[in-house]
Order: structure tokens, then sequence, then C-alpha cells
């Protein structure tokens, strides 16, 4: 999924919110410079995520004997 890019209402309003302001003209300019990193995300999003096989078999497992764990831990 790629990155949601804010609009420039909602960076004036984060703007705001940190107690400076931002003009409709100053938020779409730092719009257009956050978009690279925007882009970045987007093709790190796009990588497949392959998970290696285990070279371990994986069981159920078992509970060990009682002589194994005396305090039931």
């Amino acid at each position: 999924m790629p990155v949601l890019r804010p609009t420039i209402d909602q960076l004036q309003d984060i703007a705001d919110a940190l107690g400076f302001a931002m003009s409709p003209t100053e938020a779409a300019t730092y719009r257009e410079m956050l978009e690279g990193t925007f882009a970045g995300y987007d093709l790190v999003d796009r990588l497949p995520d392959p998970i290696p096989e285990s070279p371990y078999g994986r069981t159920a497992g078992r509970r060990p004997d009682p002589e194994a764990n005396p305090f039931n831990a």
C-alpha cells in the first residue's frame, strides 16, 4: 500500500498543532519536497517480502517430562 500523501489542509493543521503558521503556498511547496521521501517508501513497499524456508524442521512441540521440569515452569 503506497504511503498516503497528506493534503494541503492536513499539512496546515499539523503546522498549526506544532505552533507555527503555514500558508497554502508553503504547504504545497513542502508537500512537493516530501514527494521524494514518499516515492522511496513506495519503492520499498513494492519490494517482494520473501519468507525464507527454515532449515530446521518445525513440529508442534511437546510438554517436558516432569523430571525435566520440576518447578512446572
